[in-house]
């Protein structure tokens, strides 16, 4: 019983870390241990814009893109089909920006990177997250 409060404790604790946007987090630190980032992709450009699209499913989300450019606009779309999960409550900590998505749609968002580094975003409870990596 110990080590089953043990276990739920850590991923308590780690849900919240990825809630706060934090790098500290155990999907970080096993991509450190395995050495398993995955290719830098980068965004097209189109008028001015980094244009993103992260499909959202009950499972998570899905993007191509894991690299952003500092200080050029993004135009970051996010299609829901169907979702029933808590990856509908989408948020970037970093930007204070949250958002309850449609269950079936599109949703729209912009802004700016202006920080180098890890750009986290995760479901409201931390279970699903991904991230952008911000360069120059």
């Amino acid at each position: 019983a110990a080590l089953f409060i043990t276990i739920l404790g850590i991923i308590s604790v780690n849900s919240g870390q990825i809630i706060r946007g934090s790098a500290h987090t155990l999907q970080n630190y096993w991509k450190v241990v395995t050495g398993s980032n995955p290719a830098i992709s980068q965004t097209l450009i189109i008028n001015g814009k980094q244009e993103v699209t992260i499909t959202v499913t009950s499972g998570g989300y899905k993007t191509d893109v894991n690299t952003l450019k500092l200080g050029i606009p993004v135009k970051l779309t996010l299609i829901t089909n169907n979702v029933l999960s808590c990856a509908r409550a989408f948020i970037i900590p970093s930007l204070n920006y949250s958002k309850v998505l449609p269950v079936t749609g599109t949703t729209v968002f912009e802004f700016t990177p202006e920080t180098l580094g890890q750009l986290t975003y995760t479901c409201s409870m931390g279970m699903y997250s991904g991230s952008f990596n911000v360069i120059k």
